[in-house]
């Protein structure tokens, strides 16, 4: 077994046998990332004694916490799995916390670094991006359970003005892309009928007899078919000439992604299932009906795609054709 060659800090002789039997207790626990800690340096024997007696060995620092920041954060926004978009958004918040920080700041100093940046972001949306960010890196990096996540998740998200592109009715979709040109309009009506984000257009996807097969940017549940309500094709231009045409067309009031939350909502109009909605959205199943109900969903694509062109009236019978 060896030895734990380290100063106990006490000249006790009562506590320093209370140390020792809790080192052994240690070890037969497999708690050999504190012993490892102790051996390096990490933390003392007395600083694990205080928690060790009162439970809360979890509060103590571990060689997980004490990673320094900057590479553990930049080697997670290289390899998690993500779309690119999602990749760029998460590059762009590991940057951001990053100008706060000391060179020397390990992933344990991110709860007071995320508390700073909230006044420093510019804007209560930036915020929420870059806090739940960190969040999805501490869950991949430690778990929900860790002390570090949940001090992160204490901090408080900024309350954020609802905006008034946020869903569209059929008419404000009408109007908003007869201010577009026919290449960025069928870019636009791809989204809205579909559900899909700018990575799963701009991604793999393919139009088959009664529906449209969404192979989804980054993980199994987002790959998914959802009803044909009319033809669709490829983007002829590229997303962020679109971003920029359709922040311009409705005075900065809509977003690409308001377009997939309008599909949302248009799904609830139209009276199609909570089950169905949620697997045409690529969310995951919430309870055993869901996983139950999903496979009858083959039978319901073309009475769904009926609905959902009920829903689009007028606009839907003239073939939505919206050129300029």
């Amino acid at each position: 077994m060896g030895r734990l060659k380290r100063s106990s800090g006490t000249d006790d002789p009562a506590l320093f046998k209370l140390l020792n039997t809790m080192l052994t207790m240690l070890y037969r626990g497999g708690r050999l990332d504190l012993l490892q800690a102790m051996r390096d340096g990490v933390v003392t024997p007395l600083e694990v004694w205080s928690r060790y007696r009162v439970g809360q060995l979890e509060r103590l620092p571990s060689p997980d916490t004490l990673r320094g920041l900057r590479g553990a954060l930049e080697r997670w926004a290289d390899t998690a799995e993500a779309s690119r978009w999602h990749r760029q958004a998460r590059t762009y918040a590991v940057r951001a916390v990053l100008r706060l920080a000391r060179q020397d700041a390990t992933v344990q100093d991110l709860p007071a670094l995320l508390r700073s940046y909230s006044w420093a972001a510019k804007g209560p949306t930036m915020f929420n991006r870059t806090r739940a960010a960190m969040l999805a890196f501490l869950r991949d990096t430690l778990g929900r359970s860790h002390p570090v996540y949940q001090q992160c998740r204490d901090v408080r998200p900024r309350k954020e003005a609802k905006r008034a592109g946020s869903p569209l009715t059929v008419e404000a979709m009408t109007a908003l892309t007869q201010q577009l040109t026919s290449a960025h309009a069928e870019i636009a009506w791809a989204m809205v009928l579909t559900g899909m984000g700018p990575g799963e257009l701009w991604g793999r996807w393919q139009v088959l007899a009664d529906r449209v097969h969404i192979a989804g940017p980054k993980r199994a549940g987002r790959a998914r078919h959802v009803p044909l309500v009319r033809a669709i094709r490829r983007p002829a231009r590229g997303y962020q000439a679109f971003r920029v045409a359709l922040s311009e067309a409705s005075g900065e009031a809509v977003e690409p992604y308001d377009l997939r939350r309008t599909y949302a909502t248009w799904l609830e109009a139209a009276g199609i299932p909570r089950t169905r909605r949620r697997m045409y959205l690529g969310h995951g199943a919430s309870s055993v009906t869901d996983l139950y109900e999903r496979h009858q969903v083959d039978a319901f694509l073309a009475e769904d795609a009926e609905r959902l062109r009920g829903v689009l009236g007028e606009v839907a019978a003239a073939g939505l054709r919206v050129v300029r």
